[in-house]
């Protein structure tokens, strides 16, 4: 079978042909979670005294592997909320490159003028509510201040299999030296096809091989240990290498095809039907409402999921200039109470008796100012 740990014989070929299939340099199968995917990355990258931009919006797991146990000094990016809960893009200002350098005196003023003062970016590519960033305008706005950049794409993993979310992938971007070296996290067990537990590491970095930045294998792997247990549970090895295989070629772009459509299918229905909740969406494109579009053009068309400035029923305080889009198909509920699992029912949900039991459930929890056990996280 070959050593896990080591990466050689069948587990070294399944984890070549998942980074073959992803776009990456080399992808780690990780048989413990995101979490744990996210402490080894930062381990092998920090250390006391280095600088981390940190998104406010991190899962936890980055605060315990960033700050905790490497012990690095973070520069916090502020996250935006909408009026419902939702978290939305980092603010506009964060991006700035004058303001990051006065974060930095604030706290290292020694590397306030260095070229490159961060060794590491950490960005959650897709929050819990289903907002995704253009990881092209990321590396282009702090990617020269950064030495790695490690996109946490827990809720997502998706994007490179769907044509218009192809900016959303760190993986896709064709890299030069001066860019920063790129990570992706992925649970493999959320949106894609695998056990509970499975995770992936995406490694991106040959562009910058050869500098004194660049993280070799022995470095990665070494903290890779460090989380791994001895005494791995093969089939959810096997399971990350069946997920590569179902996207591998045209097959990943075609289930993804019918599940967005799917999607879109799900909130006309939820439009259509229901008076208590409504995707979010923008309710309104070029003078025509959203669900007067077909659903092939609302899938292929980036213009009916992007988050604008202002736009009724997607503001968010202080837009970004990072594109985001909506993809998760996060809803809300009139009574203003963020309601993102929702979305992940609405999928199974075009029955007329299964809306009216949700609609039903609904106001009865509202009557009783019980949540509803699927909003709850």
């Amino acid at each position: 079978m070959g050593d896990l740990l080591i990466h050689e014989g069948s587990a070294k070929d399944a984890q070549k042909f998942a980074a073959k299939v992803f776009h990456a340099d080399k992808t780690y199968f990780v048989l413990n979670g995101t979490s744990a995917a996210n402490k080894v990355v930062t381990n092998a990258l920090l250390t006391r005294g280095d600088l981390v931009l940190f998104d406010r919006n991190n899962h936890k797991s980055n605060h315990h592997g960033a700050l905790i146990q490497a012990g690095a000094t973070p520069v916090y990016l502020e996250a935006s909320r909408n009026p419902f809960g939702f978290i939305g893009g980092i603010d506009a200002h964060c991006f700035n490159e004058e303001y990051l350098r006065q974060q930095i005196r604030d706290v290292a003023p020694e590397k306030a003028d260095l070229p490159r003062p961060f060794r590491l970016a950490i960005i959650q590519l897709g929050t819990y509510d289903g907002t995704v960033y253009n990881a092209r305008q990321v590396i282009d706005t702090v990617g020269h201040l950064c030495d790695y950049i490690l996109f946490d794409s827990a809720w997502v993993g998706y994007e490179q299999f769907i044509p218009m979310m192809a900016d959303s992938s760190p993986l896709l971007l064709e890299l030069n030296e001066n860019d920063p070296g790129i990570f992706v996290t992925q649970s493999v067990h959320k949106q894609q096809a695998g056990f509970s537990q499975t995770s992936q590491i995406h490694k991106k970095d040959n562009h910058i091989r050869g500098q004194a930045r660049f993280c070799p294998h022995k470095r990665l792997n070494n903290a890779f240990m460090l989380h791994a247990s001895t005494s791995p549970f093969y089939p959810l090895f096997a399971a990350l290498d069946v997920n590569a295989k179902i996207h591998e070629g045209e097959s990943g772009r075609r289930l993804w095809a019918e599940c967005v459509e799917l999607g879109i299918e799900s909130r006309k229905a939820i439009l259509a039907r229901c008076k208590l909740f409504r995707p979010f969406i923008p309710p309104v494109v070029d003078g025509k409402l959203w669900q007067d579009y077909p659903t092939s053009v609302l899938a292929s068309d980036r213009r009916f999921s992007v988050l604008s400035r202002g736009r009724s029923g997607t503001a968010l305080k202080d837009m970004p200039r990072i594109s985001i889009l909506l993809i998760r198909a996060s809803c809300y509920s009139l009574h203003q109470v963020s309601m993102p699992k929702l979305a992940n029912i609405a999928t199974l949900a075009f029955r007329r008796r299964f809306w009216r039991t949700i609609c039903v459930r609904t106001a009865l929890c509202r009557r009783s100012a019980i949540s509803t056990p699927f909003c709850s996280y």
